[in-house]
């Protein structure tokens, strides 16, 4: 499927740009005023249509990588005992070496673990 990214890649996209539009902000990066925030607005608004656009897709997984990101890093070892222990849901599996968390189960977990966080 040519043109859809996964959501890895749209995790890596956005945190490659938050680390621009940091440097920019922080003047490490040269460009002009006008310039800075018209991509700046660009950014955001290309951001925010990207990240409402997955959130309306029903049936999608999300992998080991882009759970480890979501959770802010914890380990591999972290998410399988989460998962043994029923913090997290159940992983499925979605080919012969491969694993993932359904999405719908993964956004509701994680609005109760930001609440209660």
């Amino acid at each position: 499927m040519h043109g859809v990214k996964t959501m890895t890649e749209q995790l890596k996209q956005f945190l490659a740009e938050k680390q621009e539009t940091q440097q920019i902000k922080s003047g490490r990066k040269e460009t002009t005023n006008a310039t800075t925030a018209e991509q700046l607005k660009k950014l955001l608004l290309a951001k925010q249509l990207a990240l409402e656009e997955y959130r309306l897709k029903p049936d999608c997984f999300y992998s080991l990588k882009e759970i480890q990101l979501l959770t802010g890093g914890k380990s591999r070892s972290t998410i399988y005992r989460w998962e043994k222990n029923g913090t997290i849901p159940a992983s499925h599996k979605i080919g012969p070496n491969s694993i993932g968390w359904l999405k719908s189960e993964m956004d509701e977990w994680f609005s109760k673990f930001q609440g209660a966080a």
